[in-house]
């Protein structure tokens, strides 16, 4: 998994396996998310499930999630 910080968001590269994400996930809730998701990665309903708890999360705290896929675009803003 790679991550880069930037000023204003994380961008973070998921390549092999979500462990690692799972992992990193307390550190990358403190500023907006960028997450690129390999397309030879196997996406399950647990992994679903993860996103969108995750983008809840974001939400409530006025935080942004991008996740991006060859086949998904999924986006969560904040509510204005």
């Amino acid at each position: 998994m790679k991550i880069q910080q930037k000023d204003n968001y994380t961008l973070a590269s998921v390549d092999t396996s979500f462990d690692e994400f799972s992992a990193s996930l307390a550190s990358l809730k403190s500023n907006h998310l960028v997450l690129e998701v390999s397309e030879n990665l196997n996406i399950d309903d647990a992994i679903i499930s993860l996103f969108l708890k995750l983008a809840t999360s974001f939400q409530q705290n006025g935080m942004s999630l991008l996740l991006l896929n060859q086949e998904l675009i999924l986006m969560i803003f904040p509510k204005i």
